[in-house]
Formats: C-alpha cells, sequence, structure tokens
C-alpha cells in the first residue's frame, strides 16, 4: 500500500507512534566512515619535546576504506560533522614533565589535552569538527622526559576512532 503521492505531504500527529517492521528507508542515516585504528608496532616511538604522528599501523574495523595504515592518517572523502576520539600510552619507567595528545586537522592542532604524567602514562583527547571532502587528520603525542619513548603497541592501548555524524 502507498501512502499519499509525490509531492504530497502525510502528517502525523504529536503522540502518535510509528510502527516499523520492515527495512527503512528514506530517512534516518548511518554512521558512515566508521573507523578503528591503533599501534600495533612495539618499536615506534615519539620524540622527546616534539609533536609525533602516532604510528598507527593496523585497524579493528574501517567501514569505508578511509584510514592509511601507511601515513596514519584518516581522510574522510565526505563533508559533514565528524567525532573523533585519540588515546595514546606512553611506555616508559621515566617520569615525563608534560605529556599530551593531540589531533590534527591538515597538519595544525584542533583540540588537545596536555598534562603531567609519571610513568606508564596515558592521554586522550576528543574532538566534533567540520570536514571538507579533502581534510585529513591525524593522532599527535607529546612528551618531554629527556628521552624518545615507545608508543604502548595494542588495540587497547593507543588508538584513534572516529565517524561522520548523522545530522
Amino acid at each position: 500500500v502507498t501512502l499519499g503521492a509525490s509531492g504530497k505531504t502525510i502528517t502525523v500527529p504529536a503522540g502518535a507512534t510509528i510502527t516499523n517492521n520492515g527495512t527503512q528507508t528514506g530517512f534516518g542515516g548511518t554512521n558512515d566512515a566508521l573507523f578503528y585504528a591503533y599501534c600495533n608496532d612495539g618499536n615506534a616511538a615519539f620524540n622527546n619535546a616534539t609533536d609525533t604522528t602516532v604510528v598507527l599501523n593496523e585497524e579493528l574495523f574501517d567501514s569505508d576504506s578511509k584510514f592509511n595504515t601507511s601515513n596514519y592518517r584518516f581522510t574522510p572523502g565526505v563533508a559533514g560533522k565528524y567525532f573523533f576520539y585519540g588515546q595514546v600510552r606512553m611506555n616508559t619507567n621515566q617520569a615525563a614533565t608534560l605529556f599530551g595528545t593531540s589531533i590534527s586537522k591538515n597538519g595544525a592542532t584542533i583540540a588537545s589535552a596536555r598534562f603531567s604524567v609519571e610513568n606508564q602514562g596515558s592521554g586522550q583527547v576528543t574532538a566534533i569538527v567540520d570536514s571538507n571532502t579533502t581534510d585529513y587528520f591525524t593522532l599527535e603525542a607529546y612528551q618531554n622526559t629527556g628521552y624518545n619513548h615507545n608508543f604502548g603497541a595494542s588495540s587497547s592501548t593507543t588508538y584513534f576512532t572516529g565517524f561522520k555524524l548523522i545530522t
């Protein structure tokens, strides 16, 4: 049964319930470009006193193949608002006077969290950002212990994830 016709409006009064027992089409949306990339390289290090792009060389999932595990970048390819979350773990027994994580868009920091940490610290950062079709996003890390240190290398210690928001 088809309700209405092309160009016609069907009004559903307030308080009414629409139940869908079939396939939905034409409304709602999907979280496109959903990805989760992580560091799986126990020798990947970040330099002292330098913002370093985090080595994210493995994926748990990448729905639209938009994350590049060679250059550690997410390039959505579709304009819209995106949610990002990143976490970095520093494997060391050195005390850092400053440790931090940040998310960059086209090489410029858009969200950052820096703090003091003792020994094996983890830092998290979150951002909601507008993207055009050519923007790219990376996860960055910073520490100033005086030495280079390895990233935590597992899907639960050093990772970057995100998706396009349904708007």
